[in-house]
């Protein structure tokens, strides 16, 4: 595997680290009502979809072994682009539902890479 394949893997994962870490300790209330922590993790989540963006034009291969990649880069854009019709509930339920598997998917992949 390329280096840049391993560099957009790792973005993806540490963004995914970061989104973990932001909403570890805290109940759906409290992200609503918190601007930083909402901005931070939808930031995480564009970088996520911009690093499997990445991935998917450098090394279609790999893409194609990311479950739902296609779903994740559509929801990057949603958020960057369509930020006014962006909910709340999702972008937490995407954090706490759905993140946990990718980063498993991920993981594996970049440990089968090295």
């Amino acid at each position: 595997m390329s280096h840049d394949s391993l560099k957009y893997l790792s973005d993806a994962l540490q963004a995914g680290r970061y989104i973990k870490d932001f909403t570890e300790n805290i109940e759906f209330e409290e992200y609503q009502s918190n601007i930083l922590v909402k901005s931070a993790v939808e930031r995480q989540f564009e970088i996520i979809g911009e690093a499997l963006k990445n991935l998917r034009n450098y090394s279609p291969e790999l893409f194609t072994e990311i479950p739902e990649g296609g779903r994740i880069i559509d929801f990057r854009n949603l958020i960057s682009h369509g930020y006014a019709v962006v909910s709340d509930k999702l972008v937490w339920q995407a954090a706490r539902d759905k993140l946990p598997s990718l980063m498993k998917e991920l993981q594996l992949l970049s440990d089968k890479s090295e």
